[in-house]
């Protein structure tokens, strides 16, 4: 029996939810919050039509079957208003805005002022913005100021009671007084002041739901943007972008050290792979390679195929970037050797540095671009183009500020392009006597 209830339950639930998104339209956020909370108006001011008129037959007013008639008919007209946002969503609220106004004030002329209908033309003031939107300021100003009016018009104008029926609850004891009791005519006051709070507190609980909804959604999408935006640049340069859009980030650094990998055998190795087994398997290399970055605190520029490029002293100026970068390349053969074991084919990483001045910036209005420019890019270029796989090829330059603490080996001299004969080097790890961690020997 459970079962079958709670059943009926969530069917009854998936019917109203589809009611109350019906007409949503799939790119308007806004607009699909003014919709919902339209038709969440309709339903309810449906459920109350329906609820007077169970009241009405409960009260032994059934001879009056005009009322019950109206409040039927309204009903039905109420729970048509969704279904209208097909054709258009300000449509569908002008419907039912003139659908309650006509029917409140009929019901008013026909119950007169003591049963209260007319009081719900109190609740223009705050539904209208709620329902219309903030767009149209005049609109809802002169429909507040006409529902108000006619509001005035009807509480001085209308008689006390057009009908009557057998007494609701004809005798209530009181604690405080002999008894009080309450007639026809004040029980459909009671009834119609409930009502009333219930409209405005359920429309102003779905607007309000609404918009922590929206806030929400807007807070996640701002952190996935400041996430996305840190990603694509370094946090302090993604930070001075953000506070002048407009202005040209470039800085000039008078020592950095810049880091060139490049996957041997990628080329061939594409050619033999699926699709989603190539990128799987760049990602994996990558990926690793962006955990050596962080933990040596040094910079990703960008990959460029199967080319991995970091850099040391910038954005922010730090000594001891040489030291960094130098043992992230150690720890990048460590890695593509333990890579080797895992997927079972070897993975060769060549790799080159080299240390020198140069200026960094943002490049691109739609999609900027942190990158860095100056010889010294092109001769770390240049030690891994002429590099040897599974080596870390360095320049005069970057031995002399590693000094002691490494280890190196002598090259020879090597034609590197737009350079000449360059004395090379290769670096093979950490000095026995320095106490940092070992590298590749």
């Amino acid at each position: 029996m459970k079962t079958h209830i709670r059943r009926l339950v969530m069917r009854f639930n998936v019917v109203l939810q589809a009611v109350l998104r019906r007409g949503i339209p799939q790119d308007g956020v806004a607009s699909g919050r003014r919709v919902y909370l339209v038709n969440v108006v309709a339903l309810g001011a449906a459920s109350i039509c329906l609820f007077f008129c169970g009241f009405n037959i409960a009260a032994g007013a059934v001879h009056h079957d005009r009322f019950l008639a109206i409040n039927f008919v309204a009903s039905l007209l109420f729970l048509s208003v969704p279904f209208t946002n097909g054709f258009s969503n300000a449509a569908a609220a002008y419907l039912l805005l003139a659908f309650m106004f006509a029917i409140v004030v009929l019901l008013a002329l026909l119950s007169g002022r003591d049963a209260g209908a007319h009081f719900f033309l109190i609740s223009a003031g705050p539904v209208l913005p709620l329902l219309l939107g903030t767009r149209r300021p005049i609109l809802v100003a002169a429909l507040t100021f006409v529902a108000i009016s006619t509001f005035l018009v009807l509480e001085f104008t209308l008689p006390t009671l057009v009908f009557t029926g057998r007494p609701w609850l004809p005798q209530i004891r009181n604690p405080f007084s002999e008894s009080l009791d309450i007639g026809f005519d004040d029980s459909v006051f009671i009834l119609s002041m409930f009502a009333l709070e219930a409209v405005l507190a359920c429309t102003t609980f779905v607007a309000f739901r609404l918009a922590e909804s929206a806030e929400a959604s807007l807070q996640r999408e701002y952190a996935r943007s400041e996430l996305l935006l840190q990603n694509l640049l370094p946090n302090p340069i993604a930070t001075r972008l953000k506070e002048r859009p407009d202005s040209v980030i470039a800085d000039k650094f008078d020592s950095v050290t810049v880091l060139f990998a490049d996957v041997v055998g990628f080329t061939s190795s594409a050619a033999r792979k699926r699709p989603e087994e190539l990128v799987a398997f760049l990602e994996r290399i990558f990926g690793e390679f962006d955990l050596l970055a962080e933990k040596h605190g040094l910079e990703k520029i960008k990959t460029i195929g199967d080319a991995y490029m970091v850099a040391g002293g910038m954005p922010i100026r730090a000594e001891g970037h040489t030291n960094s970068v130098a043992n992230m390349a150690l720890d990048m053969i460590n890695v593509a050797g333990r890579l080797t074991v895992e997927f079972g084919e070897e993975v060769a990483v060549r790799i080159g540095f080299h240390s020198g001045p140069a200026v960094a910036g943002v490049i691109g209005r739609r999609k900027p671009f942190y990158d860095v420019w100056g010889d010294t890019i092109n001769v770390a270029a240049r030690m891994e183009s002429s590099g040897v796989p599974g080596r870390i090829q360095i320049t005069p330059e970057v031995k002399r500020v590693l000094g002691a603490s490494y280890t190196f080996e002598e090259r020879g001299t090597v034609n590197v392009k737009g350079k000449g004969q360059m004395p090379l080097f290769f670096l093979t790890g950490r000095s026995i006597d320095d106490p940092g961690v070992g590298g590749v020997r």
